[in-house]
């Protein structure tokens, strides 16, 4: 019983460290690498609305436009990612934060778009550094906010499943001593159920030989140590019967 209840609690041990670490696959390690694009995303947006207004090639323009509209679908889907995965409310509460600045970062960023495609160049430029370029910084900053939020979440979930880990090792050990303590305690018990009654047998053998037939063998077991026993006590009381 004692060890069916360590392997149970062993189980349940594995279990504990088996959700630990479905949580990193599962969670901690698709938000992070979420997080790694958006922020990307987010750096790769702001270097391409500059090149807009640096770069006068037509061929450049076109490249620049094409890949923020790329980077814009990249990051639509990851934000998805993440209102799917992030599940603490300190989480989802600079997820919240994340998307009304995106939004807003979109907003600026389609409107700077129209001043360039229109030749509005200057009043672009100065879009760009008095609002866009700051609602920019906003964004990158509650970004980091939520990677450093995450990389603490998943070094809670890193040491809960090391803790499970351990647990499970420690219940396998205490286990497996019990096991072996218990298997040394049944060996004791079996050689001594065997050797006493056939020191008995021997003592009583002995005295017969010796002539004294006084002495009583009692027989208290049906095996072969008990037979012999018993053969003896018999030959003892035929030798009796015989004397008197």
């Amino acid at each position: 019983l004692l060890l069916a209840a360590l392997g149970t609690v062993a189980l349940l041990r594995s279990a504990t460290q088996r959700a630990a670490l479905d949580v990193i696959v599962e969670a901690r390690i698709p938000i992070t690498k979420s997080l790694g694009m958006v922020a990307d995303g987010v750096n790769v947006q702001a270097i391409q609305l500059r090149n807009l207004v640096i770069f006068s090639s037509d061929d450049i323009t076109k490249a620049s436009l094409d890949r923020i509209t790329a980077v814009r679908g990249t990051l639509v889907e990851q934000i998805k990612v993440l209102d799917s995965l992030i599940r603490s409310d300190k989480g989802r509460e600079i997820q919240g934060r994340m998307q009304q600045q995106s939004a807003e970062f979109l907003r600026l960023g389609d409107q700077y778009l129209t001043m360039v495609k229109q030749g509005q160049k200057d009043e672009a430029l100065r879009l760009l550094e008095e609002a866009l370029r700051p609602a920019q910084q906003a964004y990158q900053a509650t970004i980091a906010e939520q990677v450093a939020y995450q990389a603490r979440v998943t070094e809670e979930a890193s040491a809960r499943a090391e803790a499970a880990a351990s647990a499970l090792m420690r219940d396998v050990l205490i286990a497996a001593a019990i096991g072996i303590a218990l298997a040394i305690l049944l060996a004791i018990s079996i050689i001594r159920s065997i050797t006493r009654p056939l020191a008995q047998a021997v003592h009583a053998a002995d005295r017969v030989a010796a002539g004294d037939l006084s002495g009583q063998i009692v027989v208290r077991a049906t095996d072969e140590t008990g037979q012999l026993l018993g053969a003896l006590q018999r030959m003892q009381q035929s030798l009796v019967n015989t004397v008197s």
